[in-house]
């Protein structure tokens, strides 16, 4: 799913027959709120509805640290705007600073909450379909205070991280849905090589609040280069809108 070059600036130059990062619906984007389409869209809810953790598998993958969910343990959403069908939530992973931005501003993170259309059975079959992924993206805010949720579980399953182990983690992702009923959402693309325009993203508008020190724990994470995220940083810069609809809940 990657290609070779290690700078997010520089994908669009990679080679045309390999359909990375070219195309006119590229991630991610700023999103202005004063040009935003009001519209009646559901709150994202996932099934099962009884509240209770689930498990995965946290790593680094060479970009940051990445949790996917074991096959028997993830949740269901059908409340995808626009689209008519179950979603799956397969992992969680990090950019820092934010990669969307708001009427200019980058937040201090963003969590990548990555699905995949049920139908399509995996995240490598869904890739190349133009419905079959959705991502919801978390801003992250650094405050004085680090709210008692999912991210902070996150957070310390990373800390225990050791080179190429994994830490098993358990943690409700419905927590990081602070307002699951306000939210941003456009039609665009991956954000790392091959930057597939399959992506129905979700970009929730209330940030996580979280401290300096459980950033910097994610931030220390080494990347591709070797170098931590602090470094070299694993956020493309933001793409051309291009004319299309950004939608906000009403």
């Amino acid at each position: 799913m990657f290609c070779t070059f290690s700078d997010p600036s520089h994908w669009h130059e990679l080679d045309k027959d390999t359909h990375c990062c070219d195309g006119s619906n590229q991630s991610p984007i700023n999103i202005n709120s004063k040009d935003a389409i009001c519209a009646k869209l559901d709150p994202i809810k996932y099934i099962p509805k009884h509240r209770k953790e689930i498990s995965g598998n946290l790593e680094i993958n060479g970009h940051g640290a990445s949790l996917a969910f074991f096959k028997n343990n993830r949740l269901v959403t059908k409340n995808m705007p626009f689209i008519d069908a179950q979603y799956v939530l397969h992992s969680i992973h990090f950019h820092s600073p934010s990669e969307h931005l708001v009427n200019g501003k980058h937040f201090d993170g963003e969590l990548h909450l990555v699905h995949y259309k049920k139908r399509y059975r995996s995240v490598g079959a869904a890739v190349g379909k133009e419905d079959g992924l959705a991502v919801v993206g978390v801003f992250l805010e650094v405050t004085g205070e680090s709210e008692d949720n999912a991210f902070n579980r996150f957070v310390d399953g990373v800390a225990k991280l050791k080179g190429d182990g994994t830490e098993k983690v358990s943690l409700d992702p419905r927590e990081l849905l602070l307002m699951n009923n306000d939210y941003y959402t456009y039609k665009g693309s991956l954000t790392t090589p091959p930057c597939s325009e399959s992506v129905r993203w979700v970009v929730m508008d209330l940030p996580v609040l979280t401290t300096a020190d459980r950033l910097n724990v994610l931030k220390n994470v080494p990347v591709s280069g070797g170098e931590p995220l602090s470094v070299d940083t694993n956020v493309r810069p933001a793409q051309p809108v291009n004319g299309r609809p950004i939608y906000v809940v009403c």
